[in-house]
């Protein structure tokens, strides 16, 4: 492996395993995306590792380890520095959701949704990738780490101008503060910024899950069924 992975073949050797991961991942051959993950990780520099830590997390979701999922891709997030506490509780989800939500009410989603993210900044985008991944893992088994996940998500992506990149955590965090909050009126806001975000999301490519969250979920509250339901369709 020390020999595949010198200097001189270092890039092509990334791109070709990378590539066997979306492959594998594609394909549904789950059993070998660890193989060609931890190939990559086990052998690169951690930021170039980022391809192969939400394409593994994925696979484990795919193969119903969901728990796996949810600790590794954690573990990655506190790598990044991520504040996200070991163990979760629900004074401080709200004391979390509190602190984001004063940081992100000073901003005009309007601006931010037609703000291009640096195509450059391919880590930003590959971190967005993971979050999405470890959301999907908590969401399949109710993990208290998904509001923090979210808050943390929304904080990262206004520091770093990819909101429309992680729509998905702002739905979540508008989700979490109708259900936790049990303030409508003060969610609307979350709602409407959601929207937004998510429109825009849609002009760039497909984004069905977080609109089926975000329609059948979210945003019904706050419209007719009728108009929840055409969105669905």
């Amino acid at each position: 492996d020390e020999e595949l992975w010198r200097e001189d073949r270092y890039e092509l050797c990334l791109k070709l395993h990378e590539g066997a991961v979306f492959a594998s991942s594609a394909l549904g051959e789950i059993n070998q995306v660890p193989i060609y993950a931890n190939s990559i990780i086990n052998n690169v520099k951690f930021q170039d590792s980022l391809v192969a830590q939400h394409l593994l997390v994925g696979g484990l979701s795919a193969s119903g380890k969901y728990k796996e999922a949810i600790a590794r891709g954690l573990a990655v997030l506190r790598e990044l520095k991520f504040d996200i506490p070991a163990t979760p509780s629900p004074n401080g989800v709200m004391q979390m959701m509190k602190a984001t939500e004063k940081e992100a009410s000073v901003y005009n989603y309007t601006q931010i949704a037609h703000r291009e993210v640096d195509t450059k900044c391919v880590k930003t985008k590959n971190i967005m990738k993971l979050v999405d991944a470890i959301s999907v893992a908590c969401y399949q088994v109710a993990s208290p780490f998904l509001p923090l996940v979210a808050c943390v998500t929304v904080r990262f992506s206004l520091q770093n101008s990819a909101c429309v990149e992680a729509v998905s955590a702002f739905v979540l965090f508008a989700y979490f503060h109708i259900f936790l909050g049990q303030s409508f009126d003060e969610s609307r806001h979350w709602v409407d910024v959601a929207k937004i975000l998510l429109e825009k999301a849609s002009v760039r490519g497909p984004v069905t899950r977080t609109q089926f969250m975000f329609f059948g979920f979210v945003h019904f509250w706050y419209c007719t069924v009728k108009e929840s339901s055409d969105r669905l369709q």
